[in-house]
C-alpha cells in the first residue's frame, strides 16, 4: 500500500519466556523517503505492534535519472521485532 518493494525478508532468533515469544525479523525492502515514512507508519501504528530495533538506509545503487534525487531511490535494511503471549485456559 505504501509503495516499499519488499526485496528479501529472514527471520532472526526468537525468544521465549514465562509465556512471552519475542518475534524478530530483518526485512531489505527499496522506494522513495515518502514510501519509507508509510511503510515505517504502518508497521509501527497497526496491530500487532511491530517495533524496529536498528534501520540501515542508504541510496540505491541502482542507476536511476539525472533529475531523481538520492531520496527517491532508498535501500533500506530493518531489523524488526514484535511481542507475543500466551496462558493456558483450563476447562
Amino acid at each position: 500500500e505504501n509503495g516499499m518493494v519488499v526485496e528479501r525478508t529472514q527471520p532472526l532468533q526468537t525468544d521465549n519466556t514465562d509465556g512471552a515469544g519475542i518475534l524478530r525479523m530483518e526485512v531489505e525492502a527499496s522506494g522513495s523517503i515518502e514510501n519509507l515514512r508509510g511503510y515505517l507508519l504502518a508497521l509501527e501504528s497497526n496491530m500487532p505492534l511491530i517495533f524496529v530495533n536498528q534501520a540501515k538506509i542508504s541510496p540505491s545503487q541502482s542507476t536511476g535519472s539525472i533529475e531523481s534525487l538520492p531520496s527517491d531511490r532508498l535501500t533500506v535494511s530493518l531489523q524488526l521485532e514484535a511481542y507475543g503471549w500466551w496462558e493456558a485456559k483450563s476447562q
